[in-house]
């Protein structure tokens, strides 16, 4: 196991006598159980232990508590169900709650923080790297689970390994919190209709490529920037990373590789890569794309006026503020293929604001070990009839739905901790530095970021 790092005390002391006076659990959620109901079998007793699960919040919920207000669904009742029957199995009450300490300085302070903790990834990283993790290959049923999708998309869980021990995990079971990835292209029906296109015709003849992708940016034409006018596609200015990562690995490439002693080292320099820069300098200097920020990209794509759009997939699925709220007939898609790529292997990232699970170094261990395969087994005779529930409540259209769980299940990771910042992406997009400048100016950041947070452990 990991040997746990050191704690910077000197850094919390100062804070332990306020923490000691403000600790407290107001505002948490905790579901009383009734012992004495019909079916308890408590096979062992924690003593009626609270059992605290952190969560991400989105739209005032706290996503992994299933008593908050979700849809209503079957599922969701046999969510509440398994909590229920878990409670009742083991004498412990679930008790839901958002973040507020860090973890370092309540560890540092001897107080309570959680059991559980589910946050997106950039949270994670500076825990996984402090020791303030519990490694899961200890944890019973986990390291059976990896290989039949327990967790997530096996590349995910496995980038999350530290020599031999695991760290992050994504309930591939149950759907909740619920699935996302960077990468996806999502692309405005309506308009490509009026230009005659066929975008799942075309994906499905095995042409959609970045030809076809060009020809048709060419065919749309347009003027950027024009109330008047339909358009293309804008690149974002604040994230123009999202486009360069999703068309490196739709190209077969990757933005790091493992070299022959099995480290992490940058593949900026690669075929793959540098064939992907180029291909989205030439939409940007032929004109067939922009620059925009999304302020003014979503609107657009809205109103009728923008063919195409890449963005986190939630903005297509569960975001009140996307593209399922908005009246648009959309389809989620995709990026097209590279001429280094293998086509239908469609992928898509994991980046810093991806949604992964943990188990804090506060956790109980005893409970988690007891719990953790009863937890997360499978909530009917399909392990992933939750997919079948997500894609009625958020896609519009089935084809979407395939590709989406494709891309999740083809997800690779980015390693944004240790490109992003580095990669220069805006530079590069707009011409003004090659892949090669860029590659010489930034490999030794990028080299000592991929040591820092991943070979270190694995040597």
């Amino acid at each position: 196991m990991m040997k746990k790092s050191i704690i910077v005390l000197f850094l919390v002391f100062s804070m332990i006598f306020v923490l000691f006076s403000c600790a407290q659990t107001g505002g948490s959620d905790v579901f009383d159980v009734d012992l004495e109901s019909s079916g308890s079998e408590i096979t062992a007793d924690f003593g009626g232990k609270l059992f605290t699960i952190i969560g991400e919040e989105r739209e005032g919920r706290i996503e992994l508590n299933p008593f908050e207000a979700y849809e209503d669904s079957s599922w969701t009742e046999r969510l509440k169900n398994r909590y229920n029957e878990i409670e009742k199995k083991y004498n412990i009450k679930f008790e839901f709650t958002k973040n507020s300490n860090g973890l370092a300085i309540s560890y540092a302070a001897g107080l309570p923080w959680a059991d559980m903790y589910d946050a997106r990834t950039d949270a994670h990283w500076p825990n996984i790297t402090a020791g303030l993790y519990n490694s899961l290959t200890y944890v019973p049923g986990f390291l059976e689970g990896i290989e039949e999708g327990k967790w997530g998309p096996i590349n995910i869980v496995e980038s999350y390994k530290r020599g031999e021990d695991y760290y992050l995990y994504y309930p591939g079971f149950h759907g909740i919190p619920f699935p996302q990835m960077g990468g996806v292209f999502y692309a405005n029906l309506t308009v490509l209709r009026q230009f005659g296109f066929d975008i799942f015709e075309i994906i499905e003849s095995g042409d959609w490529t970045w030809d076809t992708f060009k020809k048709m940016l060419t065919t749309i034409g347009g003027i950027p920037n024009d109330a008047d006018s339909v358009f293309g596609m804008y690149y974002q200015t604040s994230f123009p990373d999202y486009f360069l990562t999703t068309l490196i690995l739709n190209n077969g490439g990757s933005l790091v590789k493992t070299d022959e002693e099995g480290r992490l080292i940058n593949n900026m320099n690669s075929k793959e890569v540098q064939e992907a820069i180029q291909f989205a300098q030439d939409l940007l200097n032929e004109g067939v794309v922009a620059m925009q920020n999304n302020d003014l990209k979503y609107p657009t794509f809205f109103e009728n006026r923008l063919a195409f759009i890449y963005e986190y997939s939630y903005a297509g699925t569960v975001d009140v503020s996307g593209f399922m709220y908005n009246d648009v007939d959309f389809a989620i898609i995709p990026c097209p293929a590279g001429p280094s790529a293998k086509y239908g292997e469609w992928k898509s990232y994991f980046g810093y604001a991806d949604r992964m699970i943990a188990i804090p170094i506060t956790a109980d261990m005893d409970i988690v070990n007891a719990i953790f395969s009863d937890f997360y087994s499978p909530l009917g005779d399909d392990p992933f009839e939750w997919r079948e529930v997500y894609a009625r409540q958020n896609f519009i259209h089935e084809e979407s739905a395939y590709y989406y769980f494709m891309m999740f299940d083809n997800a690779l990771p980015d390693y944004f901790a240790a490109i992003r910042g580095n990669y220069q992406w805006e530079p590069l997009l707009r011409g003004s530095r090659t892949a090669t400048e860029v590659y010489e100016k930034t490999n030794d950041a990028i080299q000592h970021a991929l040591d820092t947070f991943y070979n270190a452990f694995n040597n």
